[in-house]
This record gives structure tokens, sequence and C-alpha cells, in this order.
């Protein structure tokens, strides 16, 4: 697979002479930026913040140009709405010469986050997961779905044996079975 090579960039002015911020990842994947930003209060505020830089100066002026009719309109790009808006004018060379820097620096740093924090607990977890998987397949011979299943079980019922887990897979009962795999999992994750 070919790497993927994002710039990012934000150009501040000073006296004319350029100063900024440059950003690259080299990144074959997703970045979870979505999960960053609901996941917590401070981070939901952060991005609204950042979303109201523009919407909030945008929409004053546009008051009273736009609203809801009764009557639904299929628009140009094949999208049907009751919105109604008359200020395309005054829009327009917001939307058409937008200063996206404080969005740039906004997601250079969210990005630096989720890269150097949320992936590497994710990476923790799943090498943990994988290492789960093989300690259970060491003491019984199951499909990888199964081994999900008991550790997926073993996490949501705090280390717990679920007797619904037994009554689905049966084997677990025999001989104290389940309770090793449960003694495994307590050391693995």
């Amino acid at each position: 697979m070919l790497a993927d090579t994002y710039y990012a960039t934000g150009d501040f002015h000073n006296r004319g002479e350029p100063i900024g911020i440059m950003w690259l990842i080299e990144y074959t994947g997703i970045i979870p930026l979505s999960k960053a930003i609901v996941g917590s209060p401070r981070s939901l505020k952060e991005y609204s913040q950042v979303l109201d830089v523009i919407s909030k100066p945008l929409m004053r002026p546009l008051q009273g140009y736009y609203g809801f009719s009764l009557e639904q309109q299929k628009y140009a790009d094949g999208i049907i709405s009751n919105l109604s808006f008359d200020g395309m004018d005054i829009a327009d060379p917001v939307w058409r010469y937008l200063d996206l820097t404080p969005h740039v620096v906004y997601l250079a740093k969210l990005a630096q986050h989720v890269i150097s924090h949320d992936m590497q607990n994710e990476s923790v977890y799943l090498l943990r997961h994988d290492q789960a998987r093989l300690a259970i397949k060491e003491i019984i011979d199951m499909p990888n779905d199964y081994a999900d299943r008991i550790i997926r079980s073993f996490q949501n019922n705090g280390g717990k044996k679920s007797n619904k887990l037994v009554k689905e897979i049966p084997k677990l009962a025999e001989n104290g079975l389940y309770e090793r795999i449960i003694e495994v999992l307590k050391r693995t994750l």
C-alpha cells in the first residue's frame, strides 16, 4: 500500500514575512479525528469554538436573508429542502476567500493528540487483545470469533463469569476451563 502524504499549512504574516506552521503526516490509514472530537466535553467545546470563528461573523450580516418556507424546493445539487436563502451576494465573498487558519491549527493539534495518545492507546489495546486471544487458544483450540466473544464478555462483565456465554459455548463448563481462561485474561488484559 502506498503511503499518502498530507500537508496542512497555516501561513501567518508578520510585516510581509511569512511565519507559520507546517505539519506533515505520512500515514497509510485513517486518523479517527471525529472520535477524538466527541470523546470529551473539552474537545467538543474546542470544536464548536473553531466553527464559530466563521459561522458567527457570517450569520450576523445574513440575519433576515434565510428562513424556512412551507414549500420544499429542489436545488441544483439535487438537495430537496424548505430552507430559503436570499443572501448569496453577501455570503459568496466569505466562502470564496475563506481563511481557515484557525481550523488548520485546530486540526493539526487534534491530529497530533490522536496520533501520540489515542492511537498509541488503541495499539496497546490491540496488542493485549491479540495476546489474550493467543492465551485462550493455548488452553483450548477455538476460532478467533469465539475467543473474541470470550474476551468481550470478560471485559463487559468486569472479569466475572458469564452464564450466558457458558450456554452459548457449553465446552467452557468442562473441567474448570472457563476459570482457567478468566485467570489468563486477568493476567493478559
